[in-house]
C-alpha cells in the first residue's frame, strides 16, 4: 500500500465482535493487516476474491453469504484468492471460521468417509489481480503442483501409506519451496503433522488463525487460539525464491 503505517505506541489487540482477538502487536510495530481480515468476521466481499474451480459463493446457507470451495460431490476441486496481497517481509495474520458438512462417499483407509480437506494456500504469482492456480484435487486437496507454495492443510482423509497420513484428521505445513508444491509428507513436509479430533463433523463451526511472525515463523492455530497446534521457521521470501513478486492467500 502507499499509505503510511500507523505505528503503535504500546502493545495493541485487533478483535472482531466477538471479543476473539485477531491480531495483536507490540509497541512500535506496525497496525497494519490484509484485507482478509477485514472479511473475518463480516460478510465476504464477493470482489475481493478470485475463484477458480468449483468454488462459489452462497447466500441459502446461513445468515450471511458464505464461500464453499466445493459441493458435496465426487471429484469437486476450487480455490479462492484474496485479490491483495501481503508483504512477505512483514508479519500478517489469517483468522477464518469453516464448517465441513454432507459428508459422504468412499471409505478411507481409516474406513471414515468424506473428502479430503482443504489448505490455506500462501503461493507467490506475477500476477497483477489474483492468481488462477488449481492445483490437483481429491489427495492433492487442490494445491498439489502449485509452484512457489506453502500449505497449511486441514486433511480429513486417510490416504494410502505413500502419503504418510497418520490419521482420518490431521493437519500439517507443505511446501516444495519454488518447486510444484505436493501432499506427501515425506517429501513436502515442513512440520510435523499433528493428529486432531475429527474437524469434519458437520455441526460444528471451527475457528483457524494462521499467523506469519517477525521471527519468521508459521503457527497455526485450530479452535483454541491459547494453544498452537503447528508451527515451523521458514523464511517466506529466501525459501519461496520470491524475488519481487507478490504473496498471495486463498483456499484450496
Amino acid at each position: 500500500s502507499d499509505q503510511p503505517a500507523i505505528i503503535a505506541s504500546g502493545p495493541w489487540r485487533l478483535t472482531d465482535r466477538a471479543g476473539r482477538v485477531l491480531r495483536s502487536g507490540a509497541a512500535g510495530e506496525p497496525i497494519a493487516y490484509a484485507g482478509f481480515l477485514a472479511q473475518a468476521s463480516e460478510p465476504f466481499n464477493r470482489n475481493a476474491w478470485n475463484l477458480r474451480g468449483d468454488a462459489e459463493f452462497r447466500s441459502d446457507l446461513g445468515e450471511n453469504p458464505v464461500l464453499r470451495l466445493t459441493p458435496a460431490r465426487a471429484l469437486q476441486v476450487g480455490a479462492a484468492w484474496l485479490r491483495s496481497p501481503v508483504d512477505p517481509g512483514r508479519s500478517f495474520q489469517v483468522d477464518f471460521d469453516f464448517r465441513i458438512s454432507k459428508r459422504g462417499g468412499s471409505l478411507d483407509f481409516d474406513g471414515k468417509d468424506g473428502g479430503d480437506g482443504f489448505a490455506v494456500v500462501l503461493h507467490a504469482d506475477d500476477s497483477v489481480t489474483a492468481p488462477e492456480a488449481l492445483g490437483i484435487g481429491a489427495g492433492g486437496i487442490g494445491f498439489y503442483g502449485i509452484p512457489r507454495s506453502v500449505a497449511v492443510e486441514f486433511d480429513t482423509w486417510k490416504n494410502a501409506s505413500w502419503y504418510g497420513d497418520t490419521s482420518s484428521s490431521h493437519v500439517t505445513i507443505l511446501s516444495q519451496g519454488a518447486q510444484p508444491n505436493r501432499p506427501e509428507y515425506e517429501h513436502s513436509h515442513l512440520s510435523e503433522e499433528v493428529r486432531t479430533s475429527d474437524f469434519s463433523d458437520g455441526a460444528k463451526t471451527h475457528h483457524v488463525r494462521v499467523l506469519y511472525t517477525t521471527e519468521r515463523r508459521i503457527v497455526v492455530y485450530l479452535d483454541r487460539m491459547d494453544q498452537p497446534l503447528v508451527q515451523t521457521r521458514v523464511d517466506l521470501m529466501d525459501y519461496l525464491e520470491i524475488d519481487g513478486r507478490p504473496l498471495w492467500i486463498g483456499f484450496t
